[in-house]
C-alpha cells in the first residue's frame, strides 16, 4: 500500500506587516504571534485544510520556514523563529521612511524555490502588501497553489490571486490564542479564493459556499433554503456525486444532532452557533475535511435532513422550529424606517463587508462596545466576545466575526482602545465611520459629500 502523501510547503513570513497589523487589533495577538511561531506552524501543518488542493493528502510538511524581518524594531522575536526552525532573513530600513527590503526578498526567494530541485507544491505568504500580487500570478502559471494570510484590509486583486485565502479571524482564534478557542469556534472555517483553472484534483464532494442572501427569503425548509441560495457551479450541467454509505451516515447523524439541538434550544439559533457545535460534537469526523467536502457549513448543511427545522438567511442566519419559536427578527425594515439610507447601505456592505445593520442598532453597538470596555479593559478576544452575546441579548442580527471586524475598522482607523479615560460611544462611531469611508475608496467606490453624509448618519 502506497503510503499516503503530505503537501510539500513553503512559507514566507512579511514579519513587520503581520505584527504591526495585530498589534493595531490587541496587542497580546500579536505578542502571541512573535512569541510561539510553533504553535501556528504546527497549525498550518495540520489544521489548515488541504483538500481543496488534493483530498488524498494526509497533512502539509513546511520544508522552507523564512521570516522576512526589520532587525532594528524587532530583533527580540528573532529567537522565537530559530527555535521554531525558522531561517530569520534581516531586512533594515534602507530610507529614512523606514522602508525595508522585505517584499523584494521574498519575491526574489520565491522565485529562486520555483527552481529547487523540490518541488514545491504549495506556497504561504503571511503578508497584506499587494505587492504581491505579481508572483502569485507568476506561481500559478508554474502550476503551484498559493494561500495567503492578510491582517486587515487587503486588496481583492491580491486576495483574488492567490487560491485559498486564510481567514484572520480563524487564524487568531484557532493558531494563535489557546483560549481563545474554547469560545470561538463561532468563527467560520477559512473559505478557498477562487481555485486556480486547474486545480490538481477536486474535493470528493465539491460544493461551493453559499452566501448569505441580501434579503430575506421566505421560511422553507433548511435544506432546501440553503440548496436554493447556493451560487451555481463553476460547471452546473455537472450534479453532486451521492454520498457514500459512511458519509450518508454521518450526514444522518448530523442531522440528528441538528433537529434536537434547535427544537430544546429556547430561542432560535444561530448557524455559527450550530456549527460550533457540530464542529465540538464531531470534531474527529470533521477535522481537515472542509465541511465533510461540501466547503462551508451551508454546503453541508443543505445536504441534511431536517423536516420542520427553518432557515432564515438573515445574517449572522438562524435556525428555528416554528412549533418553539417566533421567527427571528429581520432587518426587513430597512428601507421601510430609512429609505435614504438604505440603497447606500447595501451597497456599502456588499463592497466592504460593512455589517448591514439599521442605525438604531449601530448606536447599540457601540454602546456596548465601549461599556464593555470601561467596564473591563481592552482585549480583542474578551471584548469581541461580551459584544456579541449582548447583541444576541438585544436581538442584533450580529455575530462575533462581524463585532471583530467593527473593532478592526477603529483600531485601523487610528483609535488605541483604552488609552482615554472612557470610551465614548459616538467618538468610536464616528472612528468607524472614518474606516467605513476608506474601505469604500479602496474598493473604487468614490462617495460624493452627500454619501458621506449619509455614511455618517447611518453608522455615526
Amino acid at each position: 500500500m502506497a503510503e499516503k502523501q503530505k503537501l510539500r510547503t513553503a512559507l514566507f513570513i512579511d514579519f513587520d506587516n503581520i505584527f504591526i497589523q495585530l498589534q493595531k487589533q490587541d496587542e497580546d495577538l500579536a505578542e502571541r504571534f512573535g512569541t510561539h511561531p510553533g504553535e501556528w506552524l504546527e497549525w498550518l501543518e495540520t489544521q489548515m485544510p488541504w483538500s481543496h488542493i488534493d483530498p488524498d493528502l494526509v497533512g502539509r510538511n513546511i520544508l522552507v520556514r523564512r521570516c522576512y524581518l526589520n532587525p532594528r524594531s524587532f530583533h527580540w522575536m528573532r529567537p522565537y523563529f530559530i527555535r521554531a526552525a525558522f531561517e530569520v532573513i534581516d531586512c533594515p530600513p534602507l530610507t529614512a521612511g523606514g522602508k525595508t527590503s522585505a517584499d523584494i526578498h521574498m519575491v526574489m526567494d520565491m522565485l529562486e524555490f520555483l527552481e529547487h530541485r523540490t518541488r514545491f507544491d504549495e506556497f504561504i505568504i503571511f503578508s497584506g502588501d499587494a505587492d504581491f500580487t505579481p508572483v502569485l500570478l507568476k506561481l500559478r502559471k508554474h502550476d503551484r497553489r498559493t494561500a495567503v494570510l492578510a491582517v486587515g484590509t487587503a486588496s481583492p486583486a491580491y486576495t483574488s490571486a492567490s487560491d485559498y485565502l486564510i481567514d484572520q479571524d480563524h487564524f487568531c482564534a484557532d493558531a494563535l490564542w489557546e483560549e481563545y478557542r474554547a469560545d470561538t469556534r463561532t468563527l467560520p472555517p477559512s473559505a478557498p479564493a477562487k481555485p486556480a483553472a486547474a486545480p490538481p484534483s477536486p474535493a470528493p464532494l465539491p460544493a461551493p459556499a453559499a452566501p448569505a442572501a441580501k434579503a430575506e427569503p421566505p421560511a422553507e425548509s433548511a435544506s432546501e433554503a440553503a440548496a436554493a441560495s447556493a451560487e451555481p457551479a463553476a460547471e452546473p450541467e455537472l450534479a453532486l456525486p451521492p454520498p457514500t454509505p459512511e458519509q450518508r451516515a454521518l450526514l444522518d447523524q448530523f442531522s440528528e444532532f441538528v433537529r434536537g439541538f434547535v427544537r430544546t434550544s429556547e430561542t432560535p439559533v444561530s448557524m455559527a452557533t450550530i456549527a460550533s457545535e457540530l464542529k465540538r460534537k464531531f470534531e474527529d469526523e470533521l477535522r481537515g475535511s472542509e465541511w465533510l467536502g461540501y466547503g462551508s457549513f451551508k454546503g453541508l448543511l443543505a445536504q441534511l435532513t431536517l423536516g420542520e427545522i427553518q432557515l432564515v438567511f438573515e445574517m449572522p442566519g438562524y435556525l428555528y422550529d416554528p412549533a418553539h419559536h417566533d421567527k427571528p427578527a429581520s432587518r426587513i425594515g430597512f428601507t421601510e424606517r430609512h429609505p435614504d439610507i438604505a440603497p447606500l447601505a447595501k451597497k456599502i456592505h456588499q463592497l466592504t463587508d460593512t455589517p448591514y445593520l439599521l442605525p438604531e442598532q449601530y448606536t447599540k453597538v457601540m454602546e456596548a462596545i465601549a461599556g464593555e470596555i470601561n467596564a473591563n479593559g481592552y482585549h480583542l478576544t474578551s471584548v469581541s466576545k461580551a459584544v456579541r452575546d449582548r447583541c444576541k441579548e438585544m436581538r442584533i442580527p450580529l455575530g462575533r466575526q462581524q463585532v471583530n471586524f467593527i473593532l478592526r475598522g477603529i483600531a485601523f482607523a487610528g483609535h488605541r482602545f483604552g488609552e482615554d479615560a472612557a470610551e465614548d460611544p459616538r467618538q468610536l462611531a464616528a472612528v468607524f465611520t472614518e474606516n467605513v469611508v476608506a474601505l469604500c475608496g479602496s474598493a473604487q467606490f468614490d462617495l460624493s459629500d452627500e454619501d458621506r453624509d449619509l455614511v455618517r448618519r447611518w453608522i455615526g
